[in-house]
């Protein structure tokens, strides 16, 4: 998983959703999202999570998408280089 302090939404996968939080339901979302080329995301719904940091808890929601196009585009680049680092993915 990738943190992007910076982000204006927070996403993860429908598989990462499907493996760790499919007891969850998903609530409605219409929210639009984006990639940097300007591809429509598909967002399949969101839940809320609890966040806690130092003394300070936020409850904010988290965006499922049916894919992550960052880390395709981002094998795709990588493993023509063959750097290795696809491996950890």
């Amino acid at each position: 998983m990738e943190l992007d302090t910076g982000a204006g939404v927070s996403i993860i996968s429908q598989e990462t959703y499907n493996r760790h939080f499919k007891e969850t339901p998903l609530q409605p979302c219409d929210t639009r999202l984006h990639t940097y080329t300007g591809h429509p995301v598909q967002v399949s719904g969101q839940f809320l999570v609890q966040l806690n940091y130092q003394n300070q808890t936020v409850t904010v929601p988290l965006l499922v998408v049916y894919r992550l196009w960052t880390f395709t585009l981002w094998k795709k680049l990588a493993l023509p280089c063959q750097t290795g680092l696809e491996e950890n993915m």
